[in-house]
């Protein structure tokens, strides 16, 4: 024990400083007499023995100066004794005496002082509090809360134990430990009569996070007084604090980079095991196309990857090492490396290293291999049960940021995928993966790395198809107007009610601007303003009835405006039109999309297949098939027979499933089908500015070319569009490819899904594009296929 007065405390914005705080006795007397009062005749005995050394020197009766605390030392010995049991191996606590509420310590155990003090100077070691800061917002809120327990009957307000986080020296090792501050013998008194204040509002206040300012302001410090001593108390938690960290770290792992992070856990586990000389390797089980693959990132952080495993042929020892042990993995711990256990190149290439302590650690996560946490020193037996043990209280948060890895890892994947090319369909998956697999590989070796290997595929057959509904833009356009006349028409009721019973400078120019809008658009003369209505609505208008609100005290004027307020809403009156109108499209949309992501599985049974859809006001597609796509199946013509007669039967039945749609709808609204028949096979590209597949070379173009043009083509010399309800429109420029369609149609129309109406139509000259046909023939809407949406 020593008697030695520190000052951790550091200038407060809150005015701790100026605290009247006097260290004393008494409040320890007053308890100790409540003792003898309640207590059996052992420990009564033992208290008045205490009770007489205290109350012996009158000196101690009165309040004792902090600086000449060191003058009464055998009698804080006899209070230490007293609050600390007697088996209580001294060394181990570290305990000190304060001033009341003050972090100066003045008498404590040397374990309390050693921690604290640098060596050298016996001074405070502020370097070494590298996450103390006394004097903060807790340590106001800790004296309110005594203030309110004590006076005021208020319950103590739950706060975070503090934790301090002590360097070690010459080290880079951090030991926590929490800090527990026991003012039981502090008394409070008022210098006055005790102040009156809100009982109510300070209590709901206090449940929250209050403000330090407004009760500093209710409650003056400088109306009271502190006596007595604190008790500060320092308990190790570094093993459960550093299994926090590492939780943190994985929690706000977003804002680290990622070296960064990996470093901090690293440091995070040589805290925890008390070793600054401890190696680790986190290394996540990952796969990719099924197969066990390491991250390049975990050989780029692996101190044991890097000096030991240098060169091609070494480094791939280590990967096939960790490939075979996730097959089947089980705990090697190895405190000497004296032989090689196992006798494999892995056991052998570390024996001859530098490396002479080594442990293999299964990480598992719901009894499912995560990872493998691999532990290594250069010193024998450093890895013994003892970190073992400690390492083990953290298997669980590590297995969380081994499957953080996992997830990261396949989003870099799907990141790379999506960012370099698109988003992955199971036909093409495969080498999209490899490609993104073999861009990091060559980052490590090269950060400057940017471009990835082109995704192509060579002669596979397209197929496009368009569903679209008809007149969509008028159909939007016309709710659109009902809804405006609408909405405008209320609006200008509820700004003339204003006008007549509250005074507001804007009324008269909001009323004008209102009548200008409808009057535009009742004569529908409004096309290009829409944007600036709906802004004129959602803000200019907003905000001044918000302001007329906030000031309002005409209770029929409120209510107008409520009503006016419920029907501009989304789901109000106001947008019933062209809430109807999207309602209908969605649920168009949502039974075409529907229908074809059910058949996207089935195509896909006999040959994969690249299927691709486009959101316009209705949906398009393409599709497309051929050896390329699998190399490891042989293509047959059969395959793209099959599938173009799914195409035509697909949509006559999307036809029939919107037939069927039709008494559900607010509005008549008629799908268009359309196909386009390429006469061969082309060369298709992953596109890394568009983020799609698209076709190679010039020829190739002239398909992408027609597709884009061809959805409101006309009939040559006629002013009829080709695609019409209830029909589908199949266009062509090769006549012989067109002739492989019509066994598909006749055995359709034979199974009593198409008409027998069908038509050979000439098309009208587009741009770039001339000598078009088309074939077009009916859907039986009426037709009784099972159709499975």
């Amino acid at each position: 024990m020593k008697s030695l007065l520190l000052n951790v405390s550091k200038d407060s914005k809150f005015g701790l400083k100026d605290l009247e705080a006097h260290i004393s006795i008494q409040p320890l007397v007053t308890f100790i007499k409540r003792k003898i009062a309640n207590s059996s005749s052992i420990n009564k005995a033992y208290f008045e023995s205490l009770l007489v050394k205290l109350e012996k020197d009158t000196d101690l009766q009165e309040n004792i100066p902090i600086d000449k605390t060191h003058e009464h030392e055998s009698i804080f010995k006899e209070i230490y004794n007293f609050l600390v049991p007697p088996a209580s191996d001294e060394s181990d606590v570290k305990l000190a005496f304060s001033s009341p509420l003050r972090a100066t310590p003045f008498y404590g155990t040397d374990s309390f002082y050693n921690l604290l003090l640098k060596k050298e100077s016996q001074c405070l070691d502020y370097e070494a509090l590298e996450e103390y800061e006394p004097s903060s917002k807790k340590d106001i809120i800790q004296v309110y809360s005594l203030i309110l327990e004590k006076l005021y009957g208020f319950p103590q307000k739950p706060t975070q134990p503090a934790i301090i986080c002590i360097k070690a020296p010459d080290s880079t090792l951090k030991k926590y430990y929490k800090l527990d501050v026991d003012n039981t013998f502090v008394k409070i008194s008022p210098k006055g009569k005790l102040p009156d204040f809100d009982i109510l509002e300070l209590r709901e206040s206090w449940q929250k996070d209050f403000d330090v300012s407004s009760i500093l302001r209710i409650l003056p410090l400088s109306q009271f007084k502190f006596e007595g001593f604190s008790v500060i108390k320092l308990e190790d938690v570094t093993v459960p604090q550093s299994v926090e960290h590492i939780k943190s770290l994985i929690i706000d792992r977003a804002s680290f980079e990622n070296n960064s992070y990996h470093e901090e856990i690293l440091n995070s586990l040589k805290n925890l095991t008390g070793n600054a000389n401890l190696c680790f390797d986190l290394v996540p089980l990952l796969k990719v196309n099924d197969d066990i693959v390491l991250n390049p990132d975990t050989l780029c952080n692996s101190q044991l990857f890097r000096h030991t495993f240098n060169g091609d042929t070494a480094q791939n020892i280590y990967i096939n090492f960790c490939k075979e042990y996730f097959k089947n993995p089980c705990m090697i711990f190895k405190p000497s490396l004296d032989t090689a256990c196992g006798g494999n190149e892995f056991d052998l290439k570390v024996l001859k290293s530098e490396f002479k302590s080594m442990a293999i650690i299964p990480v598992l996560c719901k009894k499912n291999v995560v990872g493998l946490l691999i532990v290594y020193s250069k010193e024998k037996n450093a890895i013994n049960e003892m970190v073992m043990g400690r390492l083990h209280s953290a298997i669980s948060i590590i297995a969380q940021s081994l499957e953080h890895d996992i997830a990261e890892f396949n989003q870099k994947i799907e990141t790379i995928i999506r960012e370099k090319y698109t988003f992955l369909q199971g036909a093409v998956e495969w080498k999209f993966k490899e490609a993104a697999l073999h861009y990091m590989e060559e980052r490590l070796n090269d950060s400057l790395i940017k471009n990835v290997e082109t995704i192509a595929f060579k002669d596979v057959y397209p197929l496009y198809g368009a569903i679209d509904v008809r007149n969509s833009t008028i159909e939007r356009n016309n709710a659109q107007h009902l809804d405006f006349t609408f909405q405008i028409s209320a609006l200008l009721n509820t700004l003339n009610y204003i006008q007549k019973h509250v005074k507001h400078g804007l009324t008269d120019k909001l009323i004008a601007r209102s009548e200008k809008f409808l009057d535009r658009i009742v004569k529908n003369e409004y096309a290009g303003d829409e944007l600036k209505i709906q802004a004129f609505l959602d803000i200019d208008i907003n905000t001044f009835i918000s302001e007329v609100k906030s000031e309002l005290t005409h209770t029929a004027t409120g209510e107008m405006i409520d009503k006016y307020l419920s029907l501009s809403e989304e789901s109000g009156t106001g947008h019933l039109h062209r809430r109807g109108f999207e309602n209908d499209m969605q649920t168009i949309n949502s039974t075409v999309n529907r229908y074809l992501e059910n058949s996207k599985g089935k195509l896909q049974e006999d040959f994969p297949t690249y299927f691709e859809k486009f959101r316009t006001d209705g949906v398009e597609y393409d599709i497309y098939i051929g050896q390329s796509i699998e190399p490891k199946k042989t293509f047959k013509k059969e395959y793209l027979d099959k599938i173009r007669k799914w195409q035509l039967s697909s949509m006559a039945e999307i036809a029939i499933l919107n037939e069927a749609l039709l008494p559900k709808l607010s509005l008549p609204l008629r799908t268009t089908q359309l196909i386009f028949i390429n006469p061969g096979s082309i060369d298709i590209s992953f596109r890394e500015d568009e983020r799609r597949f698209d076709v190679e070379g010039s020829y190739n173009i002239r398909y992408e070319v027609i597709k884009k043009r061809i959805d409101k083509v006309k009939l040559k010399g006629k002013d009829e569009r080709l695609t019409q309800p209830g029909k589908i429109a199949l266009v062509y420029f090769d006549s012989q490819t067109a002739l492989e369609y019509i066994p598909y149609i006749e055995d359709l129309q034979a199974q009593g899904l198409l008409l027998d109406d069908l038509e050979l139509l000439e098309l009208e000259h587009l741009q770039g594009v001339n000598g078009l046909k088309a074939l077009r023939v009916g859907i039986n809407l009426n037709s009784e296929t099972n159709i499975v949406q």
